[in-house]
């Protein structure tokens, strides 16, 4: 993992537009590497309409390979032309996971993390609201832009992949709104009523 950890990190410095390929997925990913972590790092996905289309956070240890897109002078003359311009830097941190996903939490409306190693077809999208015994606690917004009535666990050693700003996202939020408050007896996370250990999210 170090070796690719090295060329992820050299792709960010470079401010490289890169093309990547995972474990989990078929065909390739665009994007611009825009943090590093020990374990996960942050892209800002451009996508196959050449646009940017929020950020993507992979597992280190998930990426199969990383090189320059060759197409780089036309992506980056389409953007130019969109007046799209690339992020100037990561809204959020990748130091940990739970620290991403607290982070993705506080700078959009909505989170998404996929579980691709059990679940390859599925995402869970919603509203972060803590942390308890390796799991992170998701209140869910359903595909037809419903709230759940709690919140739901979810192992974070099964997470593979976070998502947020882009287009799916923007459109559950402007039809479902905010998340409405949870049932303090049935949406709270088990045996933290008051405070997850890494706190709560507000």
């Amino acid at each position: 993992m170090s070796k690719m950890r090295g060329q992820i990190g050299a792709a960010m410095e470079a401010g490289t537009l890169i093309r990547l390929t995972r474990t989990f997925e078929e065909g390739e990913v665009r994007g611009y590497v825009l943090d590093l972590g020990a374990e996960w790092f942050v892209l800002a996905l451009v996508s196959d309409r050449i646009n940017f289309d929020g950020f993507e956070c992979f597992r280190i240890e998930d990426t199969l390979t990383v090189e320059a897109d060759p197409r780089v002078d036309f992506v980056e003359a389409a953007l130019s032309a969109r007046s799209d311009s690339k992020p100037v830097r990561s809204p959020v941190s990748a130091a940990s996971l739970p620290e991403l996903l607290s982070s993705a939490n506080r700078a959009f409306p909505l989170v998404t993390f996929h579980k691709e190693a059990l679940e390859p077809d599925l995402c869970q999208v919603g509203k972060v609201v803590g942390f308890a015994d390796g799991e992170v606690w998701l209140h869910e917004i359903d595909p037809d832009a419903a709230w759940e009535d709690e919140a739901f666990p979810h192992l974070l050693t099964d997470i593979t992949r976070v998502n947020f700003g882009g287009g799916y996202e923007e459109a559950l939020n402007l039809v479902g709104g905010p998340a409405p408050a949870i049932d303090p007896q049935i949406g709270a996370p088990r045996g933290v009523d008051e405070t997850p250990p890494f706190g709560t999210i507000h």
